[in-house]
């Protein structure tokens, strides 16, 4: 009887935390968010993406698993994101290899690839003629677990071409950390070179 009570009383409480966060789309997500709020993906955008990507050139590759997670708690808010994992290789030598995602780790920024704001904004994205018109272009931090302190992004969207599902990222360093000491002689990009990859869903 006790353990149904304390059972009873956790619903209620899990009920009324979930009614109070305010639900926004991350999609034409307003400029000032209700405290708090829960950024929710109404559209259901991330869905498609889930699972693996595959860019291939030759003996050069990048693979990408990604995995979305829903109500991830940001401070007393909550949002839905996009994790990932990748493995990149050049001239058949793996340089990086995240794979798989570890799903023990409870914070998202802990991924090599987190995030997910969505816009329709093609000026900074991939050029993607395939792309439909009102495209919608997800954006995501990449890091690199081989090279501390140094940030990227990756812009992607998603597209069909001869019945094949592909996607077409952007990708680049955005900061380097430890470049401002002046006796730093490291390298000064991620591993995987800034470009554009076009990707096959496996």
């Amino acid at each position: 009887m006790k353990t149904q009570i304390v059972l009873y009383v956790a619903i209620i409480i899990c009920t009324v935390s979930c009614n109070a966060q305010q639900i926004v789309p991350i999609f034409n997500e307003p400029f000032k968010r209700p405290i708090p709020y829960y950024s929710k993906d109404i559209d259901g955008d991330y869905n498609d993406y889930e699972g693996t990507w595959l860019w291939q050139d030759g003996n050069d590759s990048w693979e990408i698993t990604f995995d979305k997670k829903v109500w991830v708690p940001d401070g007393n808010s909550f949002e839905d994101l996009l994790i990932g994992e990748y493995k990149y290789i050049k001239n058949g030598t793996v340089l990086v290899n995240s794979l798989p995602i570890d799903q023990n780790i409870n914070k998202y920024e802990d991924h090599n690839i987190y995030g997910g704001a969505i816009s329709t904004l093609r000026r900074t994205g991939p050029p993607c003629p395939e792309c439909s018109t009102d495209a919608r272009f997800i954006h995501a931090s990449l890091t690199d677990p081989t090279r501390s302190g140094i940030y990227g992004q990756i812009i992607f969207s998603r597209f069909i071409e001869n019945g094949i599902e592909k996607m077409r990222m952007r990708a680049f360093t955005t900061y380097n950390e430890p470049a401002g000491d002046p006796d730093y002689t490291g390298p000064l990009y991620l591993t995987v070179p800034d470009g554009v990859y076009t990707f096959v869903k496996q």
